[in-house]
């Protein structure tokens, strides 16, 4: 390499000593190196004449073209080490996300995130609206949790208000057939229902102050972990579940109707810490966006974020 820029110094200044100068070194030093190229490549470069400036001949005036196009290479590929160097850290993030959120609002759009900030790894921990959850959310150190809690229930400390979504007892059209809605609570009672596997505590399923206290379903017909089985038994007219109209998908919304209202749903929003951060602002922006600029999620704003 060293032999090329002594070369390529030559074929521009046309002389020995002034390319010494121009690179730091003896003028001997700068014949040596010229020679051993022209020795190693078995041609001659440029013709020496004494009194005469240097000529490059046709080899080294192909040679030299040549040589531009692998500097030209070579300064490209060493680019990708500079962009490289230039790239951030990775960065990763704990956040808690609900279920229905994680899989009909954030999942779909998760792509788009990652191909725009590949340093930011986001790691989910991805829970069902319960009494426990935000004990959880407290008890862990999650960055971001983005979550439903009952309506009817305090906004914990550190959370934001952003949005109430309906909330009631959704089944197919078919369930309604004969009757008039919203149905009855006995009627309601025996409806198959669909719950979430972590759902198990009657207190979640008591239905509003209309109710006795200890109605509760009679007819369970799956305790299921997966949130995407219970919307498919749902679509199919197996059953009837508890949830925010906001987890109904677009598509389902003209069978699908709620039964029988019940509390509303609240979404709830926290960041662990508040300070200008571009990640961080990133990833929030994500979240927001990702479920209050979908259509898809019937709501009235609570607390309009900027997103």
């Amino acid at each position: 390499m060293r032999q090329l820029v002594i070369f390529e110094t030559l074929a521009e200044t046309r002389s020995f000593r002034r390319s010494a100068d121009l690179l730091g070194i003896s003028q001997a030093s700068v014949s040596s190196q010229f020679k051993a190229l022209e020795e190693q490549l078995g041609i001659c470069l440029m013709l020496r004449r004494a009194g005469r400036r240097p000529e490059l001949t046709a080899y080294g005036e192909s040679f030299l073209s040549d040589l531009r196009l692998f500097s030209g290479a070579a300064t490209q590929l060493a680019s990708y080490r500079r962009r490289q160097a230039m790239a951030a850290a990775p960065v990763r993030f704990q956040v808690l996300l609900g279920l229905g959120l994680a899989d009909f609002y954030v999942r779909p759009k998760l792509d788009q995130f990652v191909a725009a900030h590949p340093h930011i790894i986001l790691e989910f921990d991805t829970r069902s609206p319960s009494r426990e959850l935000v004990a959880t959310a407290r008890s862990k150190p999650y960055d971001f949790v983005f979550i439903h809690q009952r309506a009817d229930l305090p906004l914990p400390p550190d959370m934001r208000s952003l949005a109430i979504t309906p909330g009631g007892i959704y089944g197919d059209r078919a369930f309604a057939e004969g009757r008039s809605l919203p149905l009855s609570a006995e009627e309601v009672m025996q409806l198959p229902f669909a719950l979430h596997s972590a759902q198990d505590d009657v207190g979640e399923w008591r239905l509003r102050q209309a109710l006795p206290p200890n109605m509760r379903p009679t007819n369970i017909v799956g305790r299921i972990q997966f949130f995407e089985v219970i919307i498919s038994m749902l679509n199919r007219g197996q059953a009837v579940t508890n949830m925010p109209i906001a987890m109904v998908p677009m598509e389902m919304r003209d069978r699908v109707v709620q039964l029988f209202p019940m509390h509303d749903w609240r979404l709830m929003f926290y960041r662990k810490e508040a300070d200008d951060n571009v990640d961080r602002d990133a990833v929030e922006a994500f979240l927001l966006s990702s479920v209050l600029q979908d259509p898809a999620y019937t709501h009235v704003l609570d607390d309009c974020p900027v997103l």
